[in-house]
Formats: C-alpha cells, structure tokens, sequence
C-alpha cells in the first residue's frame, strides 16, 4: 500500500515544486515563508520571496464522508471557472489553480487583504448585494437539492424534546406549505455562517467552504446569515421573552435586509423567512446535542408557526 504524503511546513515547496508552481530555483525554504491552519483541514498559506502566494489545503481526515465532501466542494471550485451555469459565481469564490484527487490536496489563490465579514453588522451592504448576485444566476439544472431535513416529519421524530411539536396542528401543513414552496431554482451555500463570508477594505466579498453547495431557495441562505449573527450562547436566547428580545436584536439587521431585496420579494416570502429562522434554530439545537431551554424552544415554535407575530414590526413594508 503506498503511503499518501502529508503536506507540512519543510516539504510544501517541493510539493508546488514538482506540481509547475515554483521553478528550480524557488522552492528552497529559504526563498518563502509559510504560515499553518490546523483546523478541519491541513491548511498552509505560502509568501514567496519573489511575489507569490499560495493557499493550500489537504483533507486530514479518512472518512468517506469527509472525502466526498471535499471533492464535491473542489468540483464545486473547478465549475466556477469552466461551467456557464456556475461562472458568474467566479468573482466572489477563490480561484482554485490545482485539486490533487489522489493526496486530496486544493492549491488556490491566497485571498490577500480578505478578512472574515465580522461584525457582520458592519459589512451587510456589500454582503446582501454579493447574495443578491447569486440569487440572480439561472439555474437551469437542479443541483444536490438538499432542503433542510426538519422539513419532513419524520426527522422530528427522531429528537425527543421535538415531539411535543407534533402536537401542534399547524406543524404539518406548515411544513407542507415550506415544502412546496421551495423550489430549487437558486444556487445556495448551506452553510452561510458570517465566518464563511469574507471581505477586504474595498468592500469586495469573497465566499468560501462550498462544500455543502447546492441548489434551493436563496432564503435559506439568508436566514442562516441573520441567525447566525446572534452568537448561539447570546442572553437574547435566554430572554424571560425570546422571541420579543429576538424581535429587537435583530429588527436593524431585517429592515436593512428589507430595504435591499424590496424589488425581489413579498409578504408570503418575508413569512417564508421567519418560518426558516424558526428551523435553523431547531436545526442547530438538534445538533448540538444539548437539551434546549424551554425559552429557546418558543422562540423556535413563535418563528415557525407564528411569524405574523414577526411581520409588522420588523418588515415595515407589509400590513
């Protein structure tokens, strides 16, 4: 069995060495600099001497899962240079120069200046019009459709502290309505959290992890974005009233975000919003695998089932 090579900080020049990137007289480690992310990924940010830069990743993990991701995600990349579907996304993603299959390795351009959109309250301008330049590609094929699973019964089911939920005769036909609204008619990211965003001092936006990419409703993406800016552990949550204290820390982000797709929207899709907001609180909570407070719970159950309570006083627009 042949051993796969490990990228580290003494042998990542020979490796850009032997792949064109770096001539002969380059790739000693006394002509650059290297910089190493240990996270879910290896990851290494390359300075030569003579200009160039490099970020490069290889996937440190053995799970099938893992690999497939990975893949699809340097697919994703290779698309946004070549596929006319997927080109116009081109501007806002890293440039991907090499994906070694074999070592599981991405060679792509250092994003100089970029920076994670953080506080994202200070970038949504530039941020909703790089999301509003998505929403607007045609999507002509129906790609990896994954809609959120607890927007099918059975996945409540599965989550104890859910059950009381199907009590409620409006679950079904609210998940029913969700379902057929959704139409897989936008590219999405599905993992749309602030620290997947970023963007440098001329405002330009880059969005990178596509690993989840797939094609949906462009609101879910959205609703993701605002959820998360409200760290998961934020008093907001634990509020005597959540959804009230929800109502007020994130009134500024939604009327801004109001204002920027007024041409793009109606009632029925602000209502869709909310309903989604509801379901990634759900989401994350399933997720975490820690039991959620009775407050957090309501704020989920008001968002999903009741978001005319959310309507007026946030979407000025509407009623």
């Amino acid at each position: 069995m042949i051993q796969e090579p490990v990228l580290t900080k003494e042998n990542i020049g020979f490796y850009l060495f032997l792949k064109d990137f770096l001539n002969i007289s380059e790739f000693s480690k006394e002509c650059y600099a290297v910089k190493v992310l240990v996270a879910r990924n290896l990851s290494f940010q390359l300075f030569h001497k003579n200009g160039k830069k490099f970020f490069i990743k290889q996937l440190c993990h053995d799970g099938e899962h893992d690999k497939a991701a990975f893949a699809f995600e340097m697919a994703f990349y290779q698309a946004c240079a070549s596929h006319p579907d997927f080109t116009p996304l081109a501007p806002l993603v890293p440039r991907l120069y090499r994906y070694d299959p074999l070592y599981r390795i991405a060679v792509s351009e250092f994003l100089e200046g970029f920076r994670p959109a953080l506080p994202l309250a200070d970038h949504w301008e530039p941020v909703l019009a790089a999301l509003l330049q998505i929403a607007a590609i045609p999507v002509r094929n129906t790609v990896n459709d994954q809609r959120p699973s607890l927007m099918y019964l059975q996945a409540w089911k599965e989550h104890e502290f859910l059950r009381p939920f199907l009590l409620n005769s409006r679950l079904e036909p609210t998940l029913l309505q969700l379902n057929t609204a959704w139409h897989p008619c936008n590219i999405i990211h599905n993992d749309l959290k602030p620290g997947n965003i970023l963007i440098n001092d001329r405002q330009e936006v880059k969005i990178i992890d596509w690993e989840k990419m797939s094609t949906g409703d462009a609101l879910w993406d959205l609703s993701a974005l605002i959820f998360y800016t409200l760290p998961y552990d934020s008093p907001v949550y634990q509020a005597p009233v959540a959804s009230e204290a929800y109502l007020v820390a994130q009134s500024p982000l939604l009327r801004q975000i109001t204002r920027s797709y007024r041409e793009r929207w109606s009632e029925d899709d602000a209502l869709r919003l909310i309903r989604y907001l509801g379901l990634q609180v759900l989401t994350v909570i399933t997720g975490s695998g820690q039991p959620p407070s009775a407050r957090v719970l309501q704020l989920a159950a008001d968002l999903l089932l009741n978001p005319q309570l959310f309507l007026n006083p946030v979407f000025k627009n509407y009623g």
